[in-house]
């Protein structure tokens, strides 16, 4: 295949994105110095990359390839927003839900949208990491099914976590091997607020270790 054009076209449509090469680098999962090289042709992207910069960008693959000139691409709007809360929902060992109150709206493309909420805590790494925006669909919890990823109160905590019905018991799992399934008690409050239909990842910012 001829890679010439593929750079410039990737630094087209990123740029018509909004997106600098840092933001773009972090959801491919490649190096931001890697990805400056290839807008610039001076390397060659594998097709498994590249189709990770097509699903980032939001175009098919193939406008990669076309002979003719990248033209910007016209994004669908908005369908509707939902409020974003304040209260962070925890990926480690729960986050007390003071003042329980939207601090914005943020767009969506789903009409089944309904909530969104922060993540905080790393139990759900690498599926989830902190600052990451869940999008949710009110669901209860009767509604829900064995493996959702759900946002859930619990104990007057809320948590985002996969959950599980094990017989008659219902068990809260983590991605992070570091940390313990939560075994729901039927005595505690516990109550469903929604399924994950959505994650927005937040670019990851470099993180440098002291000598």
């Amino acid at each position: 295949m001829n890679y010439m054009n593929v750079g410039e076209k990737i630094r087209t449509l990123r740029k018509h994105k909004g997106m600098t090469q840092e933001e773009l680098a972090s959801l491919v999962g490649i190096d931001s110095s890697y990805l400056s090289r290839v807008e610039n042709n001076q390397r060659e992207v594998s097709l498994g990359i590249l189709q990770k910069i097509a699903e980032a960008l939001q175009v098919p693959i193939s406008a990669f390839f076309e002979d003719s000139e990248v033209q910007p691409i016209d994004l669908p709007k908005p369908i509707k927003t939902v409020p974003l809360f304040d209260t962070e929902v925890s990926a480690s060992n729960g986050c007390f839900p003071e003042g329980f109150q939207p601090i914005e709206l943020i767009p969506v493309d789903r009409r089944d949208a309904d909530y969104a909420f922060k993540v905080h805590g790393r139990s759900m790494e690498p599926e989830l990491f902190e600052d990451d925006i869940v999008i949710v669909k009110a669901m209860p919890t009767t509604e829900v099914k064995d493996g959702d990823l759900v946002v859930a109160i619990y104990d007057n905590h809320f948590f985002v976590k996969r959950i599980h019905f094990v017989d008659s018991q219902i068990v809260l799992l983590s991605e992070n091997d570091e940390y313990l399934p939560i075994i729901v008690d039927p005595n505690t409050r516990f109550e469903v607020i929604g399924k994950v239909i959505e994650i927005r990842r937040v670019p990851r910012r470099k993180r440098f270790r002291r000598g």
